[in-house]
């Protein structure tokens, strides 16, 4: 799940930038939180507390912790979010230069230009952290590869496993195992039939796996020697 902080005082523009961003969301389908803040401060609580946004959308002139300031704060710890300022006045554009902004946006806000900052940012995060995207039933999803528990092949379907939700689109799994392997999360090939995330393996045994949604999956002759030495990897 993404998760996109909107940080601005203003009542009223705080929820017209998530009226916003959950119809955008909703209509490309994609799994994703978001959270909002009428302070700086309530906003760095948050990340103290909980854990870091990959996206926030800050506004520069809040009372007590500017925006400007907010972001320097988070920069501290955190040179991953992505920041897009929002603000009427352009006085603190080279304080904002020095965050590292991903995009900044005019009030008021107009929705077409805050569709595209976002999408642009929602896909830089993706191809950081891996996102598979995939169309099913004129629908096009975009899910993060660490959300996945695993990938059956069945006849021409890829089925997708994620927790209480399957998704499936057409394509080859050794297409899909190709794909992923750009990227930083691991799935091993266990079978010609499955692609698992080896962070959702409950029980590991020479024959066979058991994932944390209790399916079992035998792994194949030609495989038994990868997997072991993956977890042998992983042991030493």
């Amino acid at each position: 799940m993404i998760r996109i902080g909107i940080c601005d005082e203003a009542e009223k523009d705080l929820q017209t930038q998530k009226a916003i961003l959950q119809d955008m969301i909703g209509k490309a389908c994609m799994n994703a939180e978001i959270l909002c803040f009428q302070s700086g401060e309530a906003l760095l609580l948050e990340i103290e507390q909980n854990k870091r946004m990959d996206i926030i959308l800050m506004e520069v002139g809040l009372q007590g912790i500017n925006g400007v300031e907010t972001a320097k704060r988070i920069r501290v710890t955190d040179i991953n979010t992505l920041l897009i300022f929002i603000t009427r006045d352009e006085q603190y554009w080279k304080e904002i230069i020095n965050v590292q902004p991903f995009a900044y946006i005019d009030k008021p806000v107009v929705k077409e230009n805050l569709e595209e900052a976002v999408m642009r940012a929602i896909a830089l995060a993706g191809s950081r952290r891996g996102m598979i995207q995939f169309s099913s039933r004129k629908k096009e999803y975009r899910i993060f590869l660490r959300e996945i528990f695993y990938f059956e092949s069945d006849k021409r379907e890829v089925l997708v496993f994620c927790e209480n939700k399957k998704y499936s689109f057409y394509r080859k799994l050794d297409e899909v195992e190709e794909e992923l392997n750009q990227y930083h999360e691991k799935f091993l090939r266990i079978h010609k039939s499955f692609l698992v995330n080896p962070v959702y393996i409950k029980e590991f045994s020479y024959e066979k796996i058991i994932m944390c949604d209790g399916k079992e999956i035998t792994i194949s002759p030609k495989y038994r020697k990868i997997i072991r030495q993956y977890y042998e990897s992983r042991q030493s």
